[in-house]
C-alpha cells in the first residue's frame, strides 16, 4: 500500500468508514497570490506572456540523494528524445540551490528557496518530471501532471498519486521510451487547453521508440 494511503486506511479502520484507495491524494492548498506569483515567474523565465493560458513550460527536478540520483546523460538523452517529439516544449529546470550545476546550459533554470513558492511555481507549468524526491510529491499535490522517476525505491509505495500522474522505473525503461510515455500525458487535454490545440501534431509511433 502506498505510504500516504496507508495513513488514510488506518484512520478509516478506526472510525469504521469506507476506504477507497483511488481517491487518496496529496493536497497543498495554495493562496491565489502564490499561484499568480508562480505564473509570473514561469512567464518571465520562458519569455512568455503572463496569462491564464497554459504554457509549454515542462518543469523538471533532476537531483536526488544517493541511489535515487539519475545520471546526467540519462536526462540529456530524455530531453533530446522528448524535444524531437514536442519541439515547442520549454524545459525549465528547478535547482535545489544556486550552487548546483544544471543538466544543460541551454535550458531555463531557477532556484526557489521556499517550498510553497516552489510548488506554486511548478503549478504554472504544463507538466513536471522529477527524481523520486520531495519536489515530486509537492508538485503532485497540484493539478499539474507529475512524472516520478524511480530506480532505487518501490514506485508502488512512493509514486505520485493523482490519476494523471505517472511513475516510471528507469531500470526497465530507456530515456526514449520515457519520453514517449511523457508525450502521452503532455498531449492529454487539460481544463485550460482546447482538445484541438492539444493535438496539433501526431503522436509518435511507439514502435519507433527505443525501449529496454
Amino acid at each position: 500500500m502506498h505510504q500516504a494511503a496507508r495513513l488514510v486506511f488506518l484512520v478509516s479502520r478506526v472510525f469504521g468508514v469506507p476506504y477507497n484507495p483511488h481517491t487518496v491524494r496529496l493536497w497543498l492548498p495554495l493562496r491565489e497570490d502564490e499561484v499568480a506569483a508562480g505564473r509570473r515567474v514561469i512567464a518571465g523565465i520562458t519569455a512568455g506572456k503572463f496569462s491564464d493560458v497554459q504554457t509549454n513550460a515542462f518543469g523538471f527536478f533532476a537531483h536526488a540523494a544517493n541511489l535515487k540520483a539519475i545520471d546526467r546523460n540519462w536526462w540529456l538523452a530524455f530531453w533530446q528524445a522528448f524535444l524531437a517529439l514536442e519541439p515547442e516544449a520549454v524545459p525549465v529546470e528547478f535547482l535545489p540551490s544556486q550552487a548546483h550545476a544544471p543538466v544543460s546550459e541551454r535550458f531555463a533554470r531557477l532556484h526557489v528557496p521556499s517550498l510553497r513558492a516552489l510548488t506554486a511555481t511548478a503549478a504554472a507549468t504544463r507538466m513536471f518530471i522529477s527524481t523520486d524526491t520531495g519536489p515530486m510529491h509537492l508538485v503532485s499535490s497540484t493539478e499539474v501532471p507529475t512524472v516520478g522517476l524511480f530506480q532505487a525505491s518501490d514506485p508502488t509505495l512512493f509514486r505520485p498519486l493523482k490519476p494523471n500522474d505517472l511513475a516510471i522505473d528507469i531500470t526497465q525503461c530507456s530515456p526514449q521510451a520515457a519520453a514517449y510515455r511523457c508525450q502521452r500525458i503532455w498531449r492529454t487535454p487539460r481544463p485550460t487547453q482546447s482538445a484541438a490545440g492539444s493535438r496539433s501534431r501526431p503522436l509518435a509511433d511507439e514502435s519507433s521508440i527505443g525501449t529496454s
